[in-house]
């Protein structure tokens, strides 16, 4: 009986063996771990980010099968938290492409922008003292060091008023249209040290 041989190449592998390693390759799928691998949390039950995530789960209705059933049991604090690190483990090694539990990840499983950021401005947008020297910061903001702002940190930029001797005299829509885009970004998704973003809510919302 006549046997087949492949043919190698030079690195020793056969001709089916090069199409099948190429087809192995298209097929793999890249996880929520390894295309956001600086925003995974620390998945022990001590560690105060997974707490404080595990809190959002009360009277919500997440998407995967085990954090819903986390947000059931909630009451049930052991079992429930088990729970809800078992199912940020699932989404972890599942593929983001066409992932229907995005959205869970980000509420459930990951750091946001708040949660790396210490010293948040949290008061009232009639706090002065707070909020007026970020907006006289941002009024000369350099793009060349501290990176391009986005269109609407960018609009409020272009209205405040020109510089003054003495005190800025900013308004409180100017401070309320800074305090709503701090609110904003800082539920974001957290992706690096490095990301614009970032460094932009560090100074003008910490």
């Amino acid at each position: 009986m006549n046997k087949l041989i492949p043919i190698t190449t030079a690195g020793g592998l056969g001709a089916a063996g090069v199409g099948g390693y190429s087809l192995w390759q298209l097929n793999q799928k890249v996880t929520f771990a390894e295309q956001y691998k600086n925003s995974l949390l620390k998945l022990e039950k001590t560690d105060s980010i997974l707490s404080s995530k595990f809190t959002g789960l009360q009277n919500k209705t997440p998407k995967h099968p085990k954090l819903s059933e986390a947000a059931r049991r909630f009451s049930e604090t052991e079992v429930a938290k088990d729970l809800h690190v078992e199912g940020c483990k699932d989404i972890y090694s599942s593929p983001v492409d066409s992932s229907e539990y995005f959205d869970d990840f980000k509420k459930y499983c990951s750091k946001a922008i708040k949660d790396v950021v210490s010293n948040i401005i949290a008061v009232e947008k009639t706090d002065t003292g707070k909020w007026n020297p970020k907006l006289t910061l941002l009024r000369s903001h350099s793009e060349a060091k501290d990176g391009k702002l986005d269109d609407k940190l960018d609009a409020l930029k272009k209205s405040l008023p020109a510089s003054s001797s003495g005190s800025d005299n900013f308004d409180d829509n100017k401070r309320e249209s800074l305090k709503q885009w701090c609110d904003g970004i800082k539920e974001t998704l957290f992706i690096s040290d490095e990301e614009i973003p970032l460094k932009q809510f560090k100074l003008y919302c910490a």
